[in-house]
């Protein structure tokens, strides 16, 4: 079964092809990532374009998002949400399924 999703015609910028093929190339299961450490990879200081980039990401679960956090540790946010979010939540619930201790 081939399955197609339509990458290009949502994320149609260099900078947002560069962010988004990082994280699939690059982010595995159980790890994360802040935005300003895929800045550095991508060598860029972009840091809130990369957050608004992910914020618009219409697949969360394909393109792993949830595995991006704060610099700080914290969570963030998560689908376009606001931390304390079911959304936020479920990114939550999501990364300890995938072995993290938060």
């Amino acid at each position: 079964m081939n399955l197609e999703i339509p990458i290009y015609k949502k994320f149609k910028t260099r900078f947002s092809k560069n962010v988004i093929f990082w994280i699939l190339n690059n982010l595995k299961y159980g790890e994360v990532i802040s935005y300003s450490d895929i800045g550095r990879n991508i060598n860029s200081k972009a840091y809130r374009a990369i957050g608004s980039i992910l914020k618009n990401n219409p697949y969360p679960f394909i393109i792993p998002c949830h595995r991006v956090i704060k610099n700080n540790g914290t969570i963030g946010g998560f689908m376009g949400k606001s931390e304390e979010s079911w959304e936020t939540n479920l990114k939550k619930k999501i990364l300890i399924l995938e072995g993290l201790k938060l």
